[in-house]
């Protein structure tokens, strides 16, 4: 991954993170949906957002992005604990 790409990632990333820490639950969800649309490779970014889904009570969103999430790293099975647990 480029240095910029990468830079771009990180800031998308820290923005949605920090929106959630806030817990201004719905613009995070909005911050994650943009991350995974410029980098749907991101795995955190899926697990992130079925998070946040999973608090805004968008059960079938949030189990569709774990899944996402578990595809992109399925060596991470066991760092996302499932988020209806």
């Amino acid at each position: 991954m480029g240095i910029l790409k990468n830079l771009r990632l990180r800031s998308k990333l820290n923005r949605a993170l920090e929106l959630e820490r806030q817990g201004r639950i719905p613009q995070a969800r909005a911050a994650f949906e943009d991350l995974i649309r410029a980098h749907p490779e991101h795995a955190d970014g899926w697990f992130h957002l079925a998070r946040v889904c999973f608090e805004l009570r968008d059960t079938y969103r949030a189990d569709e992005c774990y899944h996402e999430a578990l595809q992109r790293a399925p060596g991470k099975r066991g760092c996302y604990s499932r988020h209806d647990q």
